[in-house]
């Protein structure tokens, strides 16, 4: 999909994974996607201690993640990086 725009909607754990959850937007779509954080990232550091508090709803720019599958067929979207956020 091209030309699309992310904001940060939530923040969560599960098994002591961190999750992001970004709505997702463009001309032809508006969906949410769930993102698995790194906590040794230092552009998400700050993000994870705070557990997303004081950036929800802001736009994450050229926000960059990888798709993987397991070998039981799950797929996950891994954040890889992003340019800014603008509140």
């Amino acid at each position: 999909m091209n030309n699309l725009r992310y904001w940060l909607a939530d923040y969560f754990e599960d098994n002591q994974e961190h999750y992001f959850v970004f709505y997702a937007q463009n001309e032809s779509l508006c969906a949410q996607v769930v993102i698995k954080a790194d906590i040794d990232n230092p552009k998400l550091k700050q993000l994870i201690k705070n557990k997303g508090k004081g950036r929800f709803n802001a736009e994450f720019k050229n926000l960059k993640f990888e798709i993987t599958t397991d070998d039981s067929g799950d797929t996950e979207f891994v954040y890889i990086s992003h340019d800014r956020i603008i509140d």
